[in-house]
């Protein structure tokens, strides 16, 4: 059955939702869920989502480590096609909750707006913002 938007799940059932692989921490991808070597699905975090509304999201992504190839892969999807489900845990809570399927729309990356991003609470370590947008399934009537 598929995740109803607004519905909260615990991270656990969204990996077995979408038969993700078990990641080891450190190399967990906090950010996302994987499956061999495609994102299966984004599991963003408030510490690291600047902004997210129903139709749009802001995310900043670190790098150094094994995470920078989720980076890479997050950020190659610019301009195409591919959607992936986005969930979102917010501060203090246990479940995340499923927005619906997002595609990443743009992607900042130069000094000047890493720089302005640290300077409003990003991570040092910051390396891209990443700007997800909803896409909107239009249903045509019989």
């Amino acid at each position: 059955m598929p995740h109803e938007i607004g519905r909260s799940f615990y991270l656990f059932e969204i990996a077995k939702y979408y038969q993700a692989d078990k990641s080891k921490i450190p190399d967990y991808p906090h950010f996302l869920l994987h499956r061999g070597d495609d994102i299966v699905a984004l599991t963003l975090r408030r510490a690291h989502t600047q902004f997210i509304s129903a139709d749009f999201a802001q995310t900043w992504l670190t790098s150094g480590g094994q995470l920078a190839k989720w980076c890479d892969r997050l950020v190659a999807l610019k301009g195409t096609k591919n959607t992936l489900p986005l969930y979102f845990k917010p501060a203090d809570e246990e479940a995340y909750i499923f927005y619906g399927q997002f595609k990443v729309y743009d992607v900042k990356d130069s000094p000047n707006d890493i720089k302005l991003a640290i300077t409003c609470g990003a991570p040092k370590a910051l390396a891209s913002i990443v700007f997800l947008e909803r896409v909107r399934v239009s249903r045509s009537l019989p």
